[in-house]
C-alpha cells in the first residue's frame, strides 16, 4: 500500500478494529461566554422597590384613617399604623431595612472574597451594611449626640438632630474610601450604586434636616407634617438600599443552559482579547 492510501487517524482502526471516531471539541463551559447572562440592575431593584413603596403606603393611609375616624375605628388604624410607622423602631419597616442592609453586607463580603482588586474595600462595604444592620434596630448613631451636642454650636447653622454632626462627614469619609472600588466596577453597577447614595444621601440627610426644622418649629410636637417628612425620608432610604443591594446582584451571572452562576471577573480594566482565529492545515 503506497502512502497516500495509509489510512488516516479517522479511519485507523481502534482496539476493537472498529474506525475510530474523529476527536471534536471539548465541551468547555468556559469555551462559551456568551451564554452567561448578567442579572439586570433595575429587574433585580423592582421587588425590593414594591416592598419599600408599599410599607409606605401602608403607613401613609392607617396614618389618614387614624385622623379621620373616631373611637374603635380609629384605635385600630393607631394599631396597624404602629406597625408599618417607618418613624419608629422594632417594626416591619425597621426589619424590612434591617435585612436590607445585612443582605448588601453579606453580599460585598461574598463578593470580595472571589475579586482579585480591592478586597479590603469589599470588606469595608461589608462590614459598614452589617453595622448599618445591627443601628437600624439598636439605634447606635444616636450614642453619637454627646459628640454632636459639644460640635454643633461651631456650626454656622442650626442642626436639629446632633448626631448628623459627626454622621455627617464619617459618611463622607467611608463614601471616599470606597469611591475607587465603585468606579472600577463595570458601568452598569458603578451607576447602580453612586444612584443608590445620592438617593439615600437625600432621605437620611436632607429629608432628616427637614424633618428635625419641622420638629423644632413645633416645639418637638409630632404633628402630620412631621409624619409625612419621615414618611419620605424612610422611603427614600429604603429604595435606596435596595437599589444598592440589586446593583451587586448586577455582578452575577447566571448560565442559562446549565442554571450555573457565578460572579463576573473583577480585574483590572482591559482590552478584551479577541479569541484566536484557527487556521486550517493545508492538505
Amino acid at each position: 500500500m503506497s502512502d497516500t492510501d495509509a489510512p488516516t487517524p479517522a479511519d485507523a482502526p481502534s482496539r476493537h478494529g472498529q474506525p475510530s471516531a474523529a476527536p471534536g471539541p471539548v465541551d468547555d463551559p468556559a469555551a462559551h461566554p456568551g451564554s452567561y447572562r448578567s442579572v439586570h440592575v433595575l429587574r433585580a431593584w423592582l421587588p425590593f422597590a414594591a416592598v419599600a413603596l408599599l410599607i409606605s403606603f401602608i403607613a401613609g393611609v392607617t396614618w389618614t384613617g387614624f385622623l379621620f375616624t373616631e373611637g374603635a375605628t380609629s384605635a385600630n388604624f393607631h394599631h396597624v399604623f404602629y406597625l408599618f410607622d417607618v418613624g419608629r423602631e422594632y417594626n416591619i419597616p425597621t426589619w424590612y431595612s434591617s435585612m436590607l442592609w445585612a443582605l448588601l453586607g453579606l453580599l460585598a463580603l461574598f463578593i470580595g472574597s472571589q475579586a482579585r482588586r480591592f478586597r479590603l474595600s469589599w470588606i469595608l462595604l461589608g462590614i459598614v451594611g452589617m453595622a448599618a444592620s445591627i443601628d437600624e434596630y439598636q439605634e447606635l448613631h444616636e450614642r453619637l449626640d454627646g459628640i454632636g451636642f459639644a460640635l454643633r454650636g461651631y456650626l454656622p447653622f442650626y442642626v436639629p438632630f446632633p448626631w448628623l454632626v459627626v454622621g455627617v462627614p464619617l459618611a463622607l469619609v467611608v463614601g471616599a474610601l470606597l469611591l475607587p472600588l465603585v468606579l472600577s466596577l463595570p458601568r452598569r453597577t458603578t451607576l447602580g450604586i453612586i444612584a443608590a447614595g445620592a438617593t439615600f444621601l437625600s432621605g437620611a440627610v436632607g429629608m432628616e434636616l427637614l424633618s428635625g426644622y419641622v420638629l423644632a418649629s413645633q416645639e418637638w410636637v409630632v404633628d402630620s407634617r412631621y409624619v409625612l417628612v419621615t414618611l419620605i425620608e424612610e422611603t427614600l432610604e429604603m429604595l435606596a438600599i435596595g437599589l444598592a443591594v440589586a446593583s451587586l446582584l448586577s455582578l452575577f451571572e447566571r448560565d442559562a443552559d446549565t442554571g450555573t452562576w457565578r460572579v463576573v471577573r473583577l480585574s483590572p480594566r482591559a482590552t478584551r482579547r479577541r479569541a484566536p482565529e484557527v487556521v486550517p492545515a493545508k492538505a
